[in-house]
């Protein structure tokens, strides 16, 4: 899991897969209207911010350039399908049962 979290999917999510940030709140009445920025990576609101180094910066960009996302979506996929089936060969005990339905 820790090659998983600190390899390919860091990248995937990090490079290629946009989210969206809370900008502000607006109370309208007893209600909260929020509203959003527009979508994007970790990456390119770090590159648009200005801060952190640039020579670093420049490397992840020129790294998501040559890296294809789907591939990377597929090993992350193959290396889930393995953690699932090592959780489950061993044998799932039930929960207690705490009611007993009449």
């Amino acid at each position: 899991m820790n090659d998983l979290y600190r390899g390919k999917h860091r990248l995937l999510t990090n490079l290629f897969l946009p989210s969206v940030k809370l900008s502000k709140k607006i109370r309208v009445g007893s209600k909260l209207k929020r509203i959003y920025n527009e979508a994007k990576t970790p990456l390119d609101r770090l590159l648009e911010s200005g801060m952190g180094d640039r020579v670093k910066l420049e490397a992840y960009r020129k790294l998501r350039e040559s890296l294809n996302p789907f591939e990377l979506s597929r090993i992350v996929d193959r290396k889930l399908e393995v953690i699932w089936a090592l959780a489950s060969r061993t044998k799932v005990k039930p929960a207690p049962r705490v009611y007993q339905h009449s």
